[in-house]
């Protein structure tokens, strides 16, 4: 079996875990908050002149050989595992809302063969690549979000929003309607961060973020927190979606 059980952690709001919490798996850290509404909507293809967002080839790990593909094609450019995984049996989208449905969610860190990057995560959604996150990156000096992107060769049509979850912490995001971001057809979100400046320290995050399907939408969920202050999550038993007229 590609992955081995790992527990997340649980994390304290101190300035050194701020960057704790933006390293761990997206399925960890998503769920504790989401997108804007008008940021997180789905691209729209038609009735918009504005450019998509592009990917190149000439970079020694292209996103379209790493996302939306089975363990075996990712490892084949990836190797095994150097650690262990984390699984469970829930994902989350925000397109346009937070929404959490049943899934074989799998994650994974390798070593990065062709010496780019300190590690490469991949996250598994039903057996299919859903995640890449880049975790140090090369150079030396200050780090500027086109200079991150060039680095994976990414291109996004619009800047991002910018926040400071700590003092020494600078985060990037974009969401669906501003990285219209299409890979295999397949809509994604991207996430920059860095840790002090210092690019050892710095992570970028690709992650789906497609509109569910119907099949996904009846199994999705409600979540609650497992208890007062524990900042822990637990689904309740499942539910059958409200039907829908016209159906």
């Amino acid at each position: 079996m590609f992955v081995r059980s790992l527990v997340c952690a649980r994390s304290t709001w101190t300035r050194l875990v701020a960057f704790s919490l933006l390293a761990v798996p997206s399925g960890c850290l998503g769920e504790r908050g989401g997108a804007p509404l008008a940021e997180s909507l789905p691209i729209q293809r038609q009735g918009t002149e504005q450019a998509y967002a592009t990917t190149r080839e000439d970079v020694p790990l292209p996103l379209g050989k790493l996302l939306g593909h089975a363990p075996p094609d990712v490892e084949a450019l990836l190797g095994e595992p150097v650690s262990k995984g984390f699984v469970k049996k829930t994902c989350v989208r925000f397109a346009p809302e937070r929404t959490f449905f049943r899934c074989e969610f799998a994650s994974q860190t390798y070593a990065d063969k062709t010496g780019t990057f300190n590690s490469v995560s991949i996250d598994y959604e039903d057996g299919l690549s859903s995640r890449v996150a880049f975790h140090g990156l090369p150079g030396a000096g200050p780090l500027s979000w086109q200079q991150a992107l060039e680095i994976v060769g990414l291109e996004l049509p619009n800047p991002p929003r910018t926040s400071k979850p700590a003092d020494d912490v600078v985060l990037w995001r974009w969401y669906n309607g501003a990285a219209r971001l299409l890979i295999h057809e397949r809509q994604f979100r991207v996430e920059i961060s860095i840790v002090e400046d210092d690019r050892k320290r710095a992570k970028i995050d690709v992650i789906l973020n497609h509109p569910l399907s119907p099949e996904q939408e009846a199994k999705s969920i409600e979540v609650q927190r497992a208890g007062p202050g524990t900042g822990e999550f637990k689904p309740p038993p499942p539910i059958t979606p409200p039907s829908r007229s016209g159906d």
